[in-house]
């Protein structure tokens, strides 16, 4: 007989009869072998596992509380129910959701789980530690009534260094000790961060020849003569640290280079002389003194090549420009941090040159982020506070621009921050040259206005439109004017938008707002001389008492379609040689009674000089100054229930108004608000009258006309 045993089992090949004996050792051994696994180490099928289930606070569970027994490898549904006045927090154990209130667990050992239920009007702060230190509360989970403001503190051991809070915003994730408001249930921890001391090498003399400042060094940068110029090439490696003492700054020079190129896990360091938190007390002070705003100067591309990747600058701008990056040649930055900068006067990073890329940066702490010039592009990929704590931004919200030409096509397209001209002379696009802006993108003026010339685009959605507002106005874009609410903005806060005769402009689904500041009778918010879309857009809280919200110059092709205008003074004032449709609105379609003052599109120039059409009904067409006229080689068409109206003045014609008696057209007196609203802006104070205006002229007849839809006519 021969004996195979194989993963199948045992197979007997005999040709003989076996043995009793040999039979029952052969049984027996079959039924051990089948209670084992290949490996000898699997668990017997009949193992059981026990599930202890407990509760803290006031709630019900699903299996109740106790201890359950249940077959290996077996899924549980777990229900947590709170009572009456109370929540559930969360689930303590290995469930596979400890945030929901339905869950499961694997039963694949014995196993402790717990549901946690706090009072509904209570919130649960989990705190959590990485490397070595202390926190106050301890790490753990702790309950405090809901919008308790707690204290929070990280002490850091020996040779290791507080970092910074992560998780959910703290009111100041650098500071180790801060508060936490409990508006709801938060999760932080407290980073702590190893201190290795580096090679001290102190930088005293210019540097003249190529140089690599190598990983594991800490470099210092002497203000005996000042700073240092760069002559050669510079190569800064990942980790490397740089400190500057007081007022020392770097100075690139022609045919020089800085490349500091760092990584997302080792970033260079650019940082004040009294900066303990990076490779320790280096100015041997122990806490006498801290770092703060402007302790160091600056790094200027004054004339060469800088290649920033994975850098952080903290503490810079103490000389008299105080930018702690000043740029006026070839400069790419990328991924870099710059924190607790000044920048008050010329922005933390300074932009003198079309040949700067700045891409996936951050920004917070400084006064202002960045100042330049209308030379560069810039995309939506920067961020303007810390990603820590997005309470902590910049003293003034803003990229601020202080440049008076647009002499290449450029394209804004960040959202972060507000675009701020703060320019005496404001923005003028030069001929031939373009400036788009991208959804969302939010323009704030100091009183200034832009000239286009060339070619402007501004492209919005309906969910995010682009904002051209007052520098005051903090509800877009932040307080770009660091005042906090000292200030509010206000109509002919700034000046315009004038798309010139050469100049050709669209603008769809933007936001007008607090402008029309110039002085006498130019007091639009835009002005069109060229070639002008504006569709979508809403137009509020403007001046324009004598020029409207939208001026429209008689040379000008301009097409006004589906805007809203209100809180106003004047909606529009436009030649008579323009058309304008029925699809715009003048209320604030939230709230009907926000109006404008002086309701009606107010029609200026002596003659037609092409055929046009009036198509609005909300509010009056009011003639001004002078008396007007329908040429005789162009024709006025009105839509039905459309209202003339007229101040002191008469209207020519040469038999060239068409549907001059269509439904419910009218011609009436200035003063008559029972059509087409309160159009002279005095409310019940004055009514309309006989021989309030002239009358309506046929050059043809001679003859005054008599239409029955004349009212208020002396003739």
């Amino acid at each position: 007989m021969r004996i195979d045993i194989s993963e199948g089992g045992i197979i007997m090949r005999s040709k003989k009869f076996l043995s009793l004996g040999v039979l029952v050792v052969l049984i027996f051994s079959v039924l051990f072998l089948s209670g084992c696994g290949s490996d000898g180490g699997s668990t017997p099928l009949n193992t059981d596992y026990n599930l202890t289930i407990q509760t803290e606070g006031n709630g019900t569970v699903i299996p109740q509380k106790g201890t359950h027994s249940y077959a290996a490898n077996t899924l549980v549904d777990l229900e947590a129910t709170p009572d009456t006045g109370s929540i559930f927090s969360h689930w303590e154990g290995a469930v596979s959701d400890i945030n929901s209130s339905t869950t499961t667990i694997l039963m694949d050992n014995d196993k402790t789980v717990k549901a946690v239920f706090i009072l509904d009007n209570q919130t649960s702060l989990t705190i959590n530690k990485s490397g070595n230190g202390t926190v106050l509360p301890a790490v753990g989970v702790h309950y405090y009534d809901k919008n308790k403001v707690v204290n929070i503190e990280a002490t850091a051991d020996t040779d290791w260094r507080f970092s910074h809070w992560d998780g959910d915003t703290v009111a100041n994730s650098q500071l180790a000790k801060t508060t936490v408001t409990m508006d709801k249930n938060k999760i932080i921890e407290a980073v702590f961060t190893e201190i290795n001391t580096s090679t001290r090498v102190d930088i005293t003399s210019d540097i003249n020849e190529n140089s690599t400042w190598e990983t594991g060094n800490l470099y210092v940068i002497d203000d005996t003569y000042g700073g240092i110029n760069i002559n050669a090439i510079l190569t800064i490696e990942p980790g490397v640290i740089i400190k500057f003492k007081s007022d020392s700054y770097m100075k690139i020079n022609k045919e020089a280079a800085l490349v500091a190129e760092g990584t997302s896990s080792q970033p260079i360091i650019f940082t004040s002389y009294r900066d303990d938190s990076y490779d320790g007390d280096t100015n041997g002070d122990g806490d006498i003194t801290s770092p703060d705003a402007g302790d160091w100067g600056y790094i200027r591309n004054y004339a060469g090549v800088m290649k920033l990747d994975y850098c952080k600058f903290h503490y810079g701008g103490s000389l008299s420009n105080d930018s702690v990056l000043y740029l006026n040649e070839e400069t790419e930055i990328k991924n870099s941090t710059f924190a607790y900068n000044k920048g008050i006067k010329n922005g933390t990073i300074n932009v003198d040159s079309k040949l700067v890329t700045l891409e996936n940066n951050i920004f917070y702490s400084n006064s202002k982020p960045i100042m330049m010039d209308t030379l560069i592009s810039l995309d939506d990929s920067n961020i303007f506070y810390n990603p820590a704590s997005s309470v902590d931004r910049n003293e003034f919200d803003g990229i601020f621009v202080n440049s008076s030409y647009v002499s290449q096509d450029i394209v804004w397209e960040e959202t972060g921050a507000p675009f701020v001209f703060t320019h005496f002379w404001g923005m003028n696009i030069k001929e031939n040259y373009k400036l788009t802006l991208k959804e969302g993108v939010i323009v704030k003026f100091d009183g200034e206005d832009v000239d286009i010339d060339g070619i402007f685009e501004a492209k919005g959605t309906e969910n995010n439109p682009i904002i051209f507002t007052s520098y005051k106005d903090d509800q877009f874009g932040g307080d770009s004017n660091g005042d906090g609410d000292s200030t509010s903005p206000a109509p002919g806060d700034w000046a315009k938008i004038l798309v010139d005769y050469k100049g050709t402009a669209v603008f769809d689904y933007c936001r007008f707002y607090y402008g029309g500041s110039s002085s006498g009778s130019w007091d639009h918010v835009l002005r069109s001389n060229g070639t002008t879309d504006v569709t979508n857009s809403i137009f509020a809280y403007n001046s324009g008492a004598y020029s409207g919200a939208i001026y429209v110059d008689s040379a000008s092709t301009t097409s006004i379609k589906n805007n809203i205008f209100y809180e106003n003074i004047k909606p529009i004032v436009m030649h008579i040689s323009n058309s304008l449709d029925n699809s715009n609105t003048f209320h604030n379609p939230a709230d009907n009674t926000q109006r404008n003052k002086f309701e009606g599109i107010f029609v200026h120039g002596n003659n037609t000089s092409k055929d046009i059409t009036w198509e609005e009904t909300e509010i009056a067409y009011v003639l001004i100054g002078q008396n007007r006229q329908i040429s005789e080689n162009t024709r006025l068409t009105l839509g039905n229930n459309v209202t003339l109206k007229f101040i002191d003045n008469k209207l020519y014609h040469y038999d060239t108004i068409d549907n001059f008696d269509g439904t419910g057209v009218r011609y009436t007196s200035y003063k008559d608000d029972q059509f087409g609203g309160d159009s002279n802006g005095d409310g019940d104070s004055t009514s309309p009258g006989q021989e309030d205006w002239d009358g309506i002229y046929n050059q043809n007849s001679r003859l005054y006309e008599t239409w029955s839809n004349i009212y208020y006519a002396e003739n």
